[in-house]
């Protein structure tokens, strides 16, 4: 596919030399035209995009809405159970029935005991049920309109968030950034999804290292984005608990985890860059590099709920933080040392 970059077709050898001088001449804004033909990429093959946030963030929305019709289904049952609700009257056993749901709304939890046990009910199984009528009061409003209104004015309810440690609270934030980039594959094709292209690309007055660091922007942001989104949920429902010790450092491992692994992606690609794909699907779907990065993702999130489970919280976010802090070290390491040469080696091989 033939691409424009600085008003040239970067597919016709003709223009190439015109596009070279045209780029050298510019001192400003060299860098932001290169990134804009980095973003023009995506802007022409929407499915690529597609393709990487549906698992992201529509598969969470179908479990959302999953989850709602299930609740839902339940209300549903309870309503029916407990509007004919039954009691026997112990001393003659005779059996009456109330709105029992209804009773409890209007009345409260302690007036409707009183009743029930005026009536002759047993006070044990009277306090029961209606224990379980507030839980489902309480359950139905938390994911009702007025809990979702309530949830973005203060947060998730004080006896909820007392349950929940900060340090849950980190690992939550860790798994929110996991999920963020486990499907996102697009660093495993910023080499090859140039293949009409590289030839002129080598020849650019832009660093192979500048240029590389701009092609790793769009995944960056894209799962970024993804992770601020779900971050900004779990800063209304946490509130100030979020920034205590260990959600922030599990803050500082998402955002690391995001930036290695796409960085991982990226070296892949430049290894062994695949030039012979037809399609998007081709580029994405069908490439070794997307394919072994998807297995790395997979083995390291397992490889760290298996530390979850076999260690403290607190140690677990700890051995966390240090493994990527390792990783963003070798990372940033190898690139310095061996890009160029890497470099060198993509222009002998294509």
């Amino acid at each position: 596919m033939p691409t424009k970059m600085f008003g040239v077709n970067l597919s016709k050898e003709k223009s190439l030399e015109k596009g070279i001088k045209n780029i050298a001449g510019r001192k400003k804004g060299r860098d932001k035209t290169y990134l804009s033909y980095e973003v023009n990429f995506y802007k022409r093959s929407p499915i690529i995009i597609f393709q990487t946030i549906l698992p992201i963030v529509i598969v969470p929305i179908i479990l959302l809405i999953g989850f709602y019709s299930g609740m839902n289904r339940e209300f549903e049952k309870f309503e029916k159970e407990n509007e004919n609700y039954k009691y026997i009257v112990a001393q003659t056993g005779e059996e009456r029935s109330i709105n029992i749901i209804e009773k409890v709304k209007n009345d409260g939890p302690d007036k409707t005991l009183e009743f029930l046990t005026k009536e002759g009910a047993v006070p044990v199984t009277s306090m029961n049920d209606i224990g379980e009528v507030l839980r489902y009061l309480n359950t139905k409003k938390f994911v009702g309109i007025d809990g979702i209104q309530d949830f973005i004015k203060n947060g998730i309810p004080k006896e909820v968030k007392n349950m929940i440690s900060n340090e849950i609270i980190g690992i939550i934030i860790i798994g929110v950034g996991t999920a963020a980039v486990l499907f996102n594959y697009l660093g495993a094709i910023v080499i090859s999804k140039d293949k009409d292209n590289i030839s002129f690309l080598k020849t650019l007055p832009i660093t192979f290292k500048k240029q590389y660091q701009m092609k790793l922007i769009s995944p960056k942001v894209l799962s970024l984005g993804i992770f601020i989104i779900y971050y900004l949920i779990l800063a209304i429902a946490f509130k100030e608990t979020l920034f205590t010790y260990y959600p922030v450092l599990g803050l500082i491992t998402a955002i690391l985890i995001i930036i290695n692994n796409i960085e991982f992606a990226g070296l892949l690609d430049i290894l062994k860059p695949n030039f012979k794909w037809k399609s998007e699907t081709e580029l994405t779907k069908r490439s070794l590099n997307s394919f072994l990065w998807t297995l790395f993702m997979i083995a390291k999130s397992a490889m760290y709920g298996y530390i979850a489970t076999k260690n403290a919280l607190t140690d677990s976010i700890h051995i966390f933080i240090g493994i990527e802090i390792g990783l963003f070290i070798l990372i940033y390491a190898i690139k310095y040392l061996y890009l160029n040469k890497l470099f060198i080696r993509l222009e002998k091989d294509h």
